[in-house]
Protein backbone atom coordinates (compact mmCIF):
# COMPACT_ATOMS: atom_id res chain seq x y z
CA UNK A 1 0.00 0.00 0.00
CA UNK A 2 0.96 3.43 -0.61
CA UNK A 3 2.47 5.86 2.09
CA UNK A 4 0.25 8.62 3.00
CA UNK A 5 3.21 10.65 1.74
CA UNK A 6 4.16 9.14 -1.65
CA UNK A 7 0.38 9.16 -2.34
CA UNK A 8 0.28 12.89 -1.89
CA UNK A 9 3.48 14.15 -4.05
CA UNK A 10 1.85 11.95 -6.32
CA UNK A 11 -1.61 13.99 -6.02
CA UNK A 12 -0.23 17.23 -6.11
CA UNK A 13 2.43 16.26 -9.20
CA UNK A 14 -0.90 15.43 -10.87
CA UNK A 15 -2.50 18.28 -10.17
CA UNK A 16 0.20 20.65 -11.52
CA UNK A 17 0.40 18.59 -14.81
CA UNK A 18 -3.17 18.78 -15.87
CA UNK A 19 -3.20 22.36 -14.65
CA UNK A 20 -0.32 22.45 -17.51
CA UNK A 21 -1.94 20.23 -20.34
CA UNK A 22 -5.10 22.56 -19.86
CA UNK A 23 -3.26 25.41 -20.37
CA UNK A 24 -1.36 24.42 -23.44
CA UNK A 25 -4.88 23.23 -24.51
CA UNK A 26 -6.11 27.17 -24.08
CA UNK A 27 -3.29 28.75 -25.53
CA UNK A 28 -3.66 26.26 -28.88
CA UNK A 29 -7.12 27.33 -28.84
CA UNK A 30 -6.66 30.54 -28.40
CA UNK A 31 -4.26 31.12 -31.34
CA UNK A 32 -6.24 28.45 -33.89
CA UNK A 33 -8.95 31.24 -33.99
CA UNK A 34 -8.56 33.53 -37.21
CA UNK A 35 -7.57 37.10 -36.04
CA UNK A 36 -8.05 40.30 -38.74
CA UNK A 37 -7.14 43.50 -38.07
CA UNK A 38 -10.56 44.64 -38.35
CA UNK A 39 -11.40 42.74 -35.33
CA UNK A 40 -8.22 43.86 -33.25
CA UNK A 41 -8.84 46.99 -33.91
CA UNK A 42 -12.62 47.42 -32.85
CA UNK A 43 -11.17 47.07 -29.28
CA UNK A 44 -9.47 50.47 -30.02
CA UNK A 45 -12.03 53.39 -30.05
CA UNK A 46 -11.47 56.59 -32.07
CA UNK A 47 -11.54 60.24 -30.76
CA UNK A 48 -11.71 63.18 -32.45
CA UNK A 49 -12.49 66.04 -34.60
CA UNK A 50 -13.70 67.35 -38.24
CA UNK A 51 -11.20 69.22 -40.24
CA UNK A 52 -11.04 70.53 -43.67
CA UNK A 53 -8.11 72.42 -45.28
CA UNK A 54 -4.16 72.82 -44.58
CA UNK A 55 -3.38 72.04 -41.24
CA UNK A 56 0.03 73.94 -39.75
CA UNK A 57 2.17 72.39 -37.11
CA UNK A 58 0.91 74.06 -34.70
CA UNK A 59 -2.58 73.73 -35.18
CA UNK A 60 -1.38 69.91 -35.46
CA UNK A 61 0.22 69.84 -32.53
CA UNK A 62 -2.33 71.14 -30.30
CA UNK A 63 -4.85 67.94 -31.37
CA UNK A 64 -1.68 65.94 -30.41
CA UNK A 65 -2.17 68.21 -26.74
CA UNK A 66 -5.80 67.32 -26.51
CA UNK A 67 -5.00 63.58 -27.44
CA UNK A 68 -6.95 63.75 -30.49
CA UNK A 69 -6.26 60.45 -32.41
CA UNK A 70 -8.72 60.74 -35.44
CA UNK A 71 -9.44 63.48 -37.56
CA UNK A 72 -12.41 63.18 -40.47
CA UNK A 73 -11.03 65.21 -42.85
CA UNK A 74 -14.06 67.10 -45.14
CA UNK A 75 -13.28 67.36 -49.51
CA UNK A 76 -15.00 70.58 -49.58
CA UNK A 77 -14.95 73.52 -51.67
CA UNK A 78 -14.98 76.79 -50.56
CA UNK A 79 -16.47 78.99 -52.86
CA UNK A 80 -19.15 76.62 -54.79
CA UNK A 81 -19.94 78.66 -57.18
CA UNK A 82 -16.21 79.00 -58.19
CA UNK A 83 -16.46 75.40 -59.16
CA UNK A 84 -18.71 74.01 -62.66
CA UNK A 85 -19.19 70.47 -60.77
CA UNK A 86 -21.73 69.50 -63.10
CA UNK A 87 -18.81 69.30 -65.65
CA UNK A 88 -16.97 66.30 -64.62
CA UNK A 89 -13.07 67.10 -65.85
CA UNK A 90 -13.86 70.68 -63.92
CA UNK A 91 -14.99 68.61 -60.63
CA UNK A 92 -11.88 66.11 -61.08
CA UNK A 93 -9.60 69.04 -61.62
CA UNK A 94 -11.16 70.71 -58.61
CA UNK A 95 -10.75 67.30 -56.44
CA UNK A 96 -6.83 67.02 -57.55
CA UNK A 97 -6.47 70.60 -56.12
CA UNK A 98 -8.09 69.18 -53.22
CA UNK A 99 -6.22 66.19 -52.70
CA UNK A 100 -3.03 67.97 -52.99
CA UNK A 101 -4.16 69.98 -49.99
CA UNK A 102 -5.02 67.00 -48.39
CA UNK A 103 -1.39 65.37 -48.78
CA UNK A 104 0.10 68.90 -46.96
CA UNK A 105 -2.51 67.57 -44.28
CA UNK A 106 -2.25 64.41 -44.20
CA UNK A 107 1.70 64.01 -43.72
CA UNK A 108 1.22 66.87 -40.69
CA UNK A 109 -0.67 64.10 -39.00
CA UNK A 110 0.79 61.14 -40.10
CA UNK A 111 4.02 62.63 -38.19
CA UNK A 112 1.75 62.71 -35.20
CA UNK A 113 0.14 59.25 -35.79
CA UNK A 114 -3.27 60.85 -36.14
CA UNK A 115 -5.87 58.86 -38.08
CA UNK A 116 -8.08 59.75 -40.67
CA UNK A 117 -11.27 59.34 -42.14
CA UNK A 118 -11.46 60.92 -45.78
CA UNK A 119 -14.74 62.29 -46.85
CA UNK A 120 -16.28 63.49 -49.93
CA UNK A 121 -17.96 66.35 -48.72
CA UNK A 122 -19.14 67.95 -51.99
CA UNK A 123 -21.16 65.48 -54.72
CA UNK A 124 -21.14 66.19 -58.31
CA UNK A 125 -23.20 68.06 -59.53
CA UNK A 126 -23.67 70.26 -56.01
CA UNK A 127 -27.16 70.51 -54.92
CA UNK A 128 -30.82 70.92 -56.37
CA UNK A 129 -33.90 72.43 -54.61
CA UNK A 130 -36.89 70.65 -54.89
CA UNK A 131 -39.70 71.30 -52.38
CA UNK A 132 -38.64 72.38 -48.91
CA UNK A 133 -35.32 70.56 -48.90
CA UNK A 134 -32.31 70.84 -51.06
CA UNK A 135 -31.07 67.44 -52.45
CA UNK A 136 -28.20 66.43 -54.47
CA UNK A 137 -28.24 66.37 -58.28
CA UNK A 138 -26.40 62.63 -58.42
CA UNK A 139 -30.12 61.69 -58.40
CA UNK A 140 -31.22 63.62 -61.21
CA UNK A 141 -28.51 62.08 -63.90
CA UNK A 142 -26.39 59.19 -63.98
CA UNK A 143 -23.83 60.88 -65.56
CA UNK A 144 -23.27 62.92 -61.86
CA UNK A 145 -22.59 59.41 -60.85
CA UNK A 146 -20.48 58.17 -62.48
CA UNK A 147 -18.40 61.15 -61.65
CA UNK A 148 -18.72 59.79 -57.97
CA UNK A 149 -17.73 56.58 -58.60
CA UNK A 150 -14.07 58.17 -60.53
CA UNK A 151 -13.53 60.26 -57.49
CA UNK A 152 -13.04 57.54 -55.41
CA UNK A 153 -10.93 55.43 -58.03
CA UNK A 154 -8.83 58.30 -57.98
CA UNK A 155 -8.50 58.37 -54.18
CA UNK A 156 -8.49 54.88 -53.79
CA UNK A 157 -5.42 54.46 -56.12
CA UNK A 158 -3.85 57.18 -53.98
CA UNK A 159 -4.32 56.34 -50.85
CA UNK A 160 -4.82 52.48 -50.68
CA UNK A 161 -2.97 50.78 -48.13
CA UNK A 162 -1.66 54.21 -46.36
CA UNK A 163 -0.99 53.73 -43.20
CA UNK A 164 -2.99 56.91 -41.58
CA UNK A 165 -6.03 56.67 -43.83
CA UNK A 166 -8.19 54.84 -41.26
CA UNK A 167 -11.27 54.66 -44.08
CA UNK A 168 -13.05 56.19 -46.54
CA UNK A 169 -16.19 58.09 -45.84
CA UNK A 170 -18.36 58.01 -49.45
CA UNK A 171 -20.32 61.11 -49.14
CA UNK A 172 -21.46 63.35 -46.68
CA UNK A 173 -24.81 63.69 -45.87
CA UNK A 174 -26.44 62.12 -49.41
CA UNK A 175 -29.19 64.39 -50.05
CA UNK A 176 -31.63 61.85 -52.07
CA UNK A 177 -35.35 62.98 -52.63
CA UNK A 178 -38.47 60.95 -52.00
CA UNK A 179 -38.92 60.73 -55.12
CA UNK A 180 -36.61 59.72 -57.73
CA UNK A 181 -36.93 59.35 -61.56
CA UNK A 182 -37.23 56.24 -63.28
CA UNK A 183 -33.72 54.61 -63.88
CA UNK A 184 -31.89 56.32 -61.66
CA UNK A 185 -29.94 54.53 -58.88
CA UNK A 186 -30.95 55.69 -55.25
CA UNK A 187 -28.59 56.02 -52.63
CA UNK A 188 -28.43 52.56 -51.79
CA UNK A 189 -27.08 51.14 -54.89
CA UNK A 190 -24.61 53.85 -55.80
CA UNK A 191 -22.94 53.16 -52.45
CA UNK A 192 -22.61 50.21 -53.59
CA UNK A 193 -21.05 50.99 -57.10
CA UNK A 194 -18.59 53.12 -55.64
CA UNK A 195 -17.74 51.05 -52.54
CA UNK A 196 -17.62 47.72 -54.74
CA UNK A 197 -15.18 50.20 -57.42
CA UNK A 198 -13.09 50.85 -54.28
CA UNK A 199 -12.24 47.37 -53.05
CA UNK A 200 -10.94 46.64 -56.97
CA UNK A 201 -8.38 48.66 -56.40
CA UNK A 202 -8.01 48.92 -52.79
CA UNK A 203 -8.95 45.48 -50.95
CA UNK A 204 -8.52 46.82 -47.21
CA UNK A 205 -9.34 50.35 -46.35
CA UNK A 206 -12.49 50.39 -44.81
CA UNK A 207 -15.53 52.40 -46.69
CA UNK A 208 -17.84 53.87 -44.54
CA UNK A 209 -21.59 53.62 -45.25
CA UNK A 210 -24.19 55.90 -44.06
CA UNK A 211 -27.61 56.51 -44.04
CA UNK A 212 -29.64 59.21 -46.28
CA UNK A 213 -28.92 62.49 -44.80
CA UNK A 214 -26.42 60.95 -42.10
CA UNK A 215 -29.94 60.73 -40.31
CA UNK A 216 -30.39 57.97 -37.61
CA UNK A 217 -33.82 58.21 -38.33
CA UNK A 218 -32.98 57.01 -41.56
CA UNK A 219 -31.37 53.95 -41.28
CA UNK A 220 -34.18 52.07 -41.81
CA UNK A 221 -34.32 52.47 -45.34
CA UNK A 222 -30.06 52.09 -45.57
CA UNK A 223 -29.10 48.53 -46.62
CA UNK A 224 -26.04 47.21 -45.54
CA UNK A 225 -23.27 46.90 -47.95
CA UNK A 226 -21.94 43.67 -49.20
CA UNK A 227 -18.40 44.48 -49.86
CA UNK A 228 -15.81 43.51 -47.26
CA UNK A 229 -14.74 45.68 -44.13
CA UNK A 230 -17.33 48.38 -43.95
CA UNK A 231 -18.17 50.98 -40.81
CA UNK A 232 -21.14 52.70 -40.80
CA UNK A 233 -21.98 56.38 -39.83
CA UNK A 234 -24.50 58.64 -38.71
CA UNK A 235 -24.48 62.50 -37.69
CA UNK A 236 -25.92 63.53 -34.31
CA UNK A 237 -28.14 67.00 -34.11
CA UNK A 238 -30.31 66.43 -31.40
CA UNK A 239 -32.33 68.16 -30.20
CA UNK A 240 -31.77 70.20 -33.38
CA UNK A 241 -32.94 73.55 -32.09
CA UNK A 242 -30.69 73.12 -28.65
CA UNK A 243 -27.47 72.19 -31.02
CA UNK A 244 -28.43 75.22 -33.43
CA UNK A 245 -30.02 78.27 -31.69
CA UNK A 246 -28.59 81.34 -32.06
CA UNK A 247 -27.85 80.47 -36.22
CA UNK A 248 -30.36 79.66 -38.75
CA UNK A 249 -33.12 81.66 -37.14
CA UNK A 250 -33.57 79.52 -34.12
CA UNK A 251 -33.88 81.90 -31.37
CA UNK A 252 -31.06 81.40 -28.05
CA UNK A 253 -31.76 80.22 -24.58
CA UNK A 254 -32.64 76.81 -24.79
CA UNK A 255 -31.22 75.04 -21.88
CA UNK A 256 -30.69 71.26 -21.72
CA UNK A 257 -31.45 68.63 -20.26
CA UNK A 258 -34.73 69.63 -21.01
CA UNK A 259 -38.19 67.90 -22.89
CA UNK A 260 -36.22 68.42 -26.29
CA UNK A 261 -33.89 65.82 -25.32
CA UNK A 262 -31.58 64.11 -22.52
CA UNK A 263 -29.14 60.88 -22.06
CA UNK A 264 -32.35 58.69 -21.48
CA UNK A 265 -33.97 59.53 -24.88
CA UNK A 266 -30.56 59.20 -26.49
CA UNK A 267 -30.42 55.98 -25.52
CA UNK A 268 -33.78 54.94 -26.39
CA UNK A 269 -32.95 56.56 -29.94
CA UNK A 270 -29.69 54.14 -29.94
CA UNK A 271 -31.25 51.28 -29.87
CA UNK A 272 -32.38 50.65 -33.66
CA UNK A 273 -28.50 51.45 -34.57
CA UNK A 274 -27.27 49.11 -31.80
CA UNK A 275 -29.37 46.44 -33.04
CA UNK A 276 -27.92 46.97 -36.61
CA UNK A 277 -24.32 47.13 -35.41
CA UNK A 278 -24.93 43.38 -33.87
CA UNK A 279 -26.95 42.17 -36.76
CA UNK A 280 -24.32 42.96 -39.34
CA UNK A 281 -20.94 42.91 -37.30
CA UNK A 282 -20.28 46.70 -37.69
CA UNK A 283 -18.33 49.17 -36.61
CA UNK A 284 -20.61 52.78 -35.50
CA UNK A 285 -18.97 56.15 -36.19
CA UNK A 286 -20.70 59.26 -34.68
CA UNK A 287 -19.35 61.35 -37.75
CA UNK A 288 -20.56 64.48 -36.86
CA UNK A 289 -22.21 66.15 -33.29
CA UNK A 290 -21.97 69.84 -31.63
CA UNK A 291 -23.25 72.13 -29.81
CA UNK A 292 -23.68 76.06 -30.61
CA UNK A 293 -21.06 77.42 -28.38
CA UNK A 294 -23.57 80.08 -26.30
CA UNK A 295 -26.04 77.36 -25.49
CA UNK A 296 -26.99 79.17 -21.65
CA UNK A 297 -26.16 78.21 -18.12
CA UNK A 298 -23.41 75.19 -18.94
CA UNK A 299 -25.71 73.71 -20.89
CA UNK A 300 -23.39 73.13 -24.01
CA UNK A 301 -20.93 71.42 -21.38
CA UNK A 302 -23.52 69.15 -19.78
CA UNK A 303 -25.01 68.33 -23.49
CA UNK A 304 -21.45 67.13 -24.77
CA UNK A 305 -20.21 65.22 -21.20
CA UNK A 306 -23.67 63.23 -22.26
CA UNK A 307 -22.88 62.15 -25.64
CA UNK A 308 -19.29 61.81 -25.30
CA UNK A 309 -19.81 59.12 -22.09
CA UNK A 310 -22.91 57.37 -24.42
CA UNK A 311 -20.91 57.00 -27.31
CA UNK A 312 -17.42 55.44 -25.35
CA UNK A 313 -20.06 53.13 -23.20
CA UNK A 314 -21.78 52.34 -26.76
CA UNK A 315 -18.46 51.73 -28.49
CA UNK A 316 -18.83 54.13 -31.53
CA UNK A 317 -15.92 55.84 -32.59
CA UNK A 318 -16.77 59.62 -33.30
CA UNK A 319 -15.50 62.99 -34.27
CA UNK A 320 -16.54 66.12 -32.73
CA UNK A 321 -17.71 68.77 -35.34
CA UNK A 322 -15.31 70.73 -35.68
CA UNK A 323 -11.45 72.03 -35.14
CA UNK A 324 -11.91 75.63 -36.02
CA UNK A 325 -14.01 75.31 -38.73
CA UNK A 326 -17.00 77.89 -37.92
CA UNK A 327 -17.51 80.40 -34.81
CA UNK A 328 -20.40 78.62 -33.93
CA UNK A 329 -19.05 74.96 -33.07
CA UNK A 330 -15.63 76.19 -31.92
CA UNK A 331 -14.39 74.98 -28.73
CA UNK A 332 -11.77 77.23 -27.85
CA UNK A 333 -13.84 80.36 -28.18
CA UNK A 334 -15.55 81.69 -25.07
CA UNK A 335 -19.18 80.03 -23.79
CA UNK A 336 -20.40 84.25 -24.33
CA UNK A 337 -23.74 85.15 -26.63
CA UNK A 338 -21.66 87.26 -28.71
CA UNK A 339 -21.33 85.37 -32.18
CA UNK A 340 -18.16 87.21 -32.33
CA UNK A 341 -15.24 84.48 -31.59
CA UNK A 342 -12.84 85.22 -28.34
CA UNK A 343 -9.61 83.54 -27.19
CA UNK A 344 -10.45 83.01 -23.62
CA UNK A 345 -7.64 82.86 -21.09
CA UNK A 346 -8.85 79.37 -19.89
CA UNK A 347 -10.36 76.65 -21.51
CA UNK A 348 -14.22 76.87 -22.39
CA UNK A 349 -16.35 74.81 -20.30
CA UNK A 350 -17.04 73.07 -23.66
CA UNK A 351 -13.31 72.09 -24.26
CA UNK A 352 -12.66 71.17 -20.61
CA UNK A 353 -15.34 68.21 -21.04
CA UNK A 354 -13.96 67.16 -24.60
CA UNK A 355 -10.56 67.20 -23.16
CA UNK A 356 -11.85 64.71 -20.65
CA UNK A 357 -13.34 63.11 -23.01
CA UNK A 358 -9.84 62.84 -25.68
CA UNK A 359 -8.31 61.56 -22.81
CA UNK A 360 -9.04 58.16 -22.88
CA UNK A 361 -7.09 57.77 -25.71
CA UNK A 362 -3.91 55.99 -25.76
Amino acid sequence: MMSNTLFLFFTIVRTHVLAIFFACVSILTTCALPHTSFAEDANHIYRGVAYHGAIDDAAADQLIKWKVNLVRYTLVWGDPKAVDSSNEATYLAWLQDALNEFDFTLNKLKARNIKVALNIHAAPGGFTTRGSRATHRLFTNTIYQDTLVKAWQIIAKRYAGHPNIWAFDLLNEPAQPKVIAPGIPNWNELAQRVAEAVRVIDPKTPVIMTPVYGKLTRLKGMKPLTVPNVFYTIHFYDPWRFIHQGVLGVPRGITYPSKLGNVQKFQRSFRPLQAFAKKNNARIFIGEFSVARWAPNGSGARYLNDVTRLFNRLGFDWTYHSYRGATVWDLEGGDKKSITLSSPSSPSSRLKVMLKAWSKNS
